[in-house]
C-alpha cells in the first residue's frame, strides 16, 4: 500500500465527523486570514498562512505578534507593530476546529478567505500602510463571538490604535442568508416589522387573531412527536395560516407602492435592507463564503442609486407551501422568478416551530413560536456595490 494512500478505515473514520455551525467555523478562518496579511503584506495570503495564524491562537484562543516595519531610505530605526488575534467560537466548532485533521473538510472555506483577502483593497491598503508608515502600530483584529455581541453586526472587528476603522465584516456562508429577524406571536410583533417598509398590516389583525384563538398557543409539550400529530398539528396550521393572512396583506400594500413609484418607499426599502444587514454602521459589509469563492455587500450611494434604478422591475410575491410557512420576496423579474436566488433582493420568511425550553416550574418542554427572517438574495450582494 502507497504510504499517503489512506486505508478503508480512515476513509470511514473521515466520514462520520459531521461538520458543526460552518459559520462560526468560517469566522476563525477569515479572522485568521486577516491577521495573517497584516503579518505579512508582501505576500499572498494562502492555506499555510492561514493554517500558521489558526495554530498560533488554538491553545489560547489568544495571539498576539510584532512584524517590523519596512526600514525606509530616510531611517534606519526598526519599528515594530504589534497585531493582536483573538478568537472565540462554541466548544464545539472550537473541538472540531481544533483537529488539524479537520481542517480537510472545511478547504473550501481557506480557499474563498484567501481570495478575499487577496483581493480587498481595503484591506490591502491598511495592511501596505501600516508597514510602511515607520510607525508603532497597534492591530487588533477580533472574532471573538463568545463576548457581548449587542450593538454590532460585525462578526469581524478590526481597530487600529485603538480606533474602529472602515473594515468591519459581517460573514455569512453558503446556506446562511439571515441577515435580520423579528420574533413573537403577539400581532404587534408583525405590525412592527411591515412598518419599516412603510406596510401597515393592521387590516389582517382581526383574522389574524381569529385564527390564533382557534387554538391553545400556550399549550405546551413534553415530547417532540406530540407537535406533529393530533393538537399540536392543529395549533401549527392555524399560526401557519394566521402568518400567511399578514404576509397576503403586506403584499398587496407593497404591490401597490411598487406600482405608484412611491419615493418614500425606494428609501424605505433601502433602509430597511441596509439596517438588517448593517445595523446601519456604514463601517461594515457583508461577506458570504461559498464554495465558489465570496460575495461582498457595502451599502453606500451606490447601493441607494442602484436600488432606484432596479425599482422599476422589482416585484413581490408571496410562497407558500402546503402546510409550510409563508415568504414575502422581493425580487427582479428580469433576472427570474421569486424562487430564484439570483433574482431576489431579500424576503421575509415565517419561520413557525416549535421551541424547545427549560424552566423551573415547567421542566422540559416545546411552545409553538413565530420568527420572521430576513434573508438576502444574490441580488443584494449586485446591488450593494460600494466596495
Amino acid at each position: 500500500m502507497e504510504k499517503n494512500r489512506k486505508s478503508f478505515s480512515e476513509y470511514i473514520s473521515e466520514q462520520k465527523v459531521k461538520i458543526p455551525n460552518k459559520g462560526d467555523l468560517a469566522e476563525a478562518i477569515l479572522a485568521c486570514g486577516v491577521a495573517a496579511k497584516f503579518f505579512d503584506p508582501t505576500s499572498v495570503v494562502t492555506r499555510v498562512s492561514i493554517e500558521k495564524m489558526l495554530g498560533k491562537v488554538l491553545s489560547t484562543r489568544k495571539a498576539q505578534l510584532d512584524r517590523e516595519d519596512k526600514v525606509s531610505g530616510k531611517t534606519t530605526i526598526k519599528v515594530s507593530d504589534t497585531i493582536t488575534l483573538s478568537v472565540g467560537i462554541r466548544k464545539r466548532e472550537w473541538e472540531f476546529i481544533s483537529n488539524r485533521k479537520n481542517w480537510d473538510l472545511i478547504d473550501w472555506q481557506f480557499a474563498s478567505v484567501a481570495k478575499y483577502c487577496n483581493t480587498y483593497k481595503r484591506l490591502l491598503r491598511y495592511t501596505s500602510l501600516l508597514y510602511r508608515n515607520s510607525k508603532e502600530n497597534k492591530i487588533v483584529v477580533d472574532a471573538d463571538g463568545l463576548s457581548d455581541q449587542k450593538g454590532t453586526k460585525a462578526d469581524i472587528k478590526v481597530k487600529i490604535d485603538d480606533k474602529v476603522v472602515n473594515m468591519q465584516m459581517s460573514l455569512k456562508v453558503t446556506g446562511g442568508d439571515q441577515i435580520g429577524q423579528m420574533s413573537g406571536v403577539p400581532f404587534d410583533k408583525q405590525v412592527k416589522l411591515f412598518s419599516l417598509l412603510g406596510v401597515d398590516v393592521t387590516p389582517a389583525r382581526a383574522k389574524y387573531e381569529e385564527l390564533i384563538n382557534k387554538v391553545d398557543i400556550g399549550l405546551a409539550f413534553t415530547h417532540r412527536d406530540e407537535t406533529k400529530k393530533g393538537l399540536g398539528r392543529e395549533i401549527h396550521l392555524a399560526v401557519r395560516q394566521a402568518n400567511l393572512v399578514v404576509h397576503q396583506e403586506a403584499k398587496k400594500q407593497l404591490d401597490a407602492k411598487m406600482k405608484a413609484k412611491d419615493a418614500k418607499f425606494i428609501d424605505q426599502v433601502t433602509d430597511f435592507l441596509r439596517n438588517a444587514a448593517t445595523g446601519n454602521d456604514p463601517t461594515i459589509e457583508v461577506v458570504k463564503l461559498s464554495t465558489k469563492g465570496f460575495k461582498r455587500a457595502k451599502f453606500g450611494k451606490k447601493y441607494v442609486q442602484n436600488v432606484k434604478d432596479a425599482m422599476p422591475h422589482l416585484k413581490v410575491d408571496v410562497n407558500k407551501q402546503p402546510e409550510g410557512d409563508a415568504e414575502t420576496v422581493i425580487y427582479d423579474s428580469r433576472i427570474g422568478k421569486s424562487n430564484s436566488a439570483a433574482a431576489r433582493l431579500f424576503k421575509i420568511r415565517g419561520k413557525i416551530i416549535f421551541e424547545s425550553k427549560t424552566t423551573k416550574t415547567e421542566g422540559y418542554h416545546l411552545k409553538i413560536y413565530v420568527r420572521n427572517l430576513i434573508e438576502s438574495g444574490d441580488l443584494m450582494f449586485d446591488l450593494a456595490s460600494d466596495l
